[in-house]
């Protein structure tokens, strides 16, 4: 029981997607009932959405079998690699979607939080991740049926927000970088990341700053960028 036990806010956690996954099936199958046409239009991007469901879940799966059967559980100052294979709904013709690239962060981002043991304490918490701004840098183009792996790790953190880069490689090729720029939210406070990566950062990397800096010219006149 014991043995289990601590693994309980995880399987809360899968059970939750899991349901999420079929309500979203339930709906459109109402849809589909009810107005075929409508169902038909939507079928495609209900599909596209649903797919990054089904790619959630399995990597929330693979990240508790490695963690749940006695590896080292990875240190949050080290990066995670997640591999993902590329289908049909993430390419346009042939190519990987530019928005595919975040749907494949996010996954990476979730293994990550899973890996280095950073989901336990977090649901405990009622704490969540709220991403605020993003920024990819596009290389080489990723295609159909290849096999990505993305390097995730944290490359700074202060006391409000944390920042991911997601690297895509195929094989030792770099295709593309992207940044994440998020919170930790527990209901509306923000927590500051300290209290859940227990690791401090020396110095803001100029690639963050330049960023910083392009979000403040970005926000409308009167409101603080976050």
């Amino acid at each position: 029981m014991l043995k289990w036990s601590k693994h309980l806010p995880a399987c809360c956690f899968v059970s939750c997607t899991i349901n999420r996954f079929r309500l979203n099936l339930v709906k459109l199958s109402r849809r589909w009932k009810h107005r075929p046409d409508y169902s038909v239009r939507h079928l495609c991007l209900k599909g596209v959405a649903v797919s990054g469901l089904i790619r959630n879940v399995f990597t929330i799966l693979h990240a508790l079998f490695i963690y749940g059967f006695g590896r080292k559980r990875t240190s949050v100052a080290d990066g995670v690699c997640s591999h993902f294979w590329i289908g049909p709904w993430d390419t346009g013709i042939k190519t990987l979607k530019s928005d595919k690239y975040f749907q494949l962060a996010e996954s990476a981002q979730i293994d990550f939080v899973i890996r280095a043991g950073l989901l336990g304490p977090m649901l405990a918490s009622g704490t969540a991740f709220v991403n605020v701004s993003q920024l990819v840098s596009f290389m080489k183009p990723v295609y159909l049926f290849q096999r990505v792996q993305v390097l995730t790790h944290i490359i700074y953190a202060d006391e409000k927000y944390t920042y991911f880069s997601h690297q895509f490689y195929i094989r030792e090729s770099l295709h593309a970088e992207l940044l994440v720029k998020m919170k930790f939210k527990r209901k509306r406070l923000t927590v500051e990341p300290f209290s859940l990566l227990q690791m401090r950062f020396d110095e803001l990397p100029a690639q963050l700053i330049a960023w910083n800096q392009t979000l403040q010219a970005m926000a409308p006149a009167g409101r603080a960028p976050e």
